[in-house]
């Protein structure tokens, strides 16, 4: 009898029959490293390997072999819909995958942030994590202290692009992933049912996503321009994603001389198939976002195309898409 990677190989008595089957600790639950080697590894290979007066060559453990030697070098990996269910030994994977930057565990079958912020901390080099399809049970603020890492900003120090759709996400649950995203850049939530961003619970967004970039909010139910208030103040966000919502006007600036900033970096907005009352909403984007280079909106509010206001920027290329 022998192992591999929580498979048994053995040869039952009185002959040369030799067959492969699970542990039982793997058999019990799908974790990460198991359903990677679901996956990965055993498609294609023959799961059950018999000498039976016959020679049979063993090339599907062979390539299983081959394959699992290269693991390290693995930049991405993609267990959608795959059922995982609990992390594993999280060691292994430290080991395993040293250099993965990419990972897609969305619709996975766990419901704990636990499992999730496990998997992922054991992962130092990720820039790329989608979650999406996951109804988590619980909050990051029950999961963070319970994983006995070094200081929370260690935990994700390179993650750039964090995918939450289809979740059910609430921004205050989001906010308070800020304190392991130090670097976060990239924030996708849509279809999440957010009616609005103001009960965060943080007075300031900018100190706690200071280098986000990208926000889509697509597909959610906003209603009013106020309930982004809190990414108004953004440093750095250039891109934002308001399609499919039910905005129906957006305001200007206020014209006091302290007022902060409006979005002082963004230079694209798309707000395409919002019930936008008015074509005022188009002029006061274009008095808003003196940066804006790209805007995306359809269809075009009642009253024809927007008429330039006086001292209004030039209307960006793609007004209409």
């Amino acid at each position: 009898i022998f192992s591999y990677r929580g498979l048994v190989f053995c040869r039952s008595k009185g002959f040369r029959d030799f067959s492969m089957a699970e542990t039982a600790s793997s058999s019990s639950e799908k974790t990460f490293m198991r359903v990677f080697q679901l996956k990965y590894l055993e498609e294609g290979a023959n799961k059950s390997l018999r000498v039976s007066g016959k020679a049979v060559e063993m090339v599907g453990m062979e390539k299983a072999q081959a394959k699992f030697s290269n693991l390290q070098d693995l930049r991405s990996i993609s267990v959608s819909h795959e059922g995982v269910e609990t992390s594993g030994d999280l060691e292994e994977l430290r080991r395993s995958f040293p250099s993965l930057t990419e990972l897609d565990l969305s619709f996975s079958a766990f419901h704990q942030w636990a499992v999730a912020l496990e998997i992922c901390s054991a992962l130092p080099e990720l820039r790329v994590v989608d979650l999406s399809g996951i109804r988590f049970e619980d909050t990051p603020s029950v999961a963070l202290p319970l994983l006995g890492s070094p200081a929370p900003s260690q935990l994700f120090r390179q993650l750039r692009r964090l995918v939450l759709n289809r979740s059910g996400m609430a921004w205050a649950t989001v906010l308070q992933l800020a304190p392991v995203l130090p670097v976060l850049e990239e924030l996708n939530l849509e279809r999440n049912e957010i009616h609005s961003l103001s009960d965060g619970g943080l007075s300031s967004e900018s100190a706690a996503f200071p280098s986000l970039r990208v926000v889509n909010l697509e597909e959610n139910l906003l209603q009013s321009w106020a309930d982004l208030a809190p990414l108004a103040q953004l440093p750095h966000l250039h891109t934002l994603v308001l399609s499919h919502n039910q905005l129906t006007e957006i305001p200007t600036a206020g014209p006091e001389p302290r007022t902060p900033p409006f979005f002082p970096a963004l230079t694209s907005l798309s707000i395409a198939e919002n019930p936008l009352r008015d074509i005022r909403s188009v002029q006061a984007i274009l008095r808003t976002f003196p940066l804006l280079e790209a805007l995306r909106i359809s269809p075009l509010p009642p009253s024809g195309q927007p008429q330039q206001p006086p001292g209004s920027c030039p209307v960006p290329a793609a007004v209409a898409a």
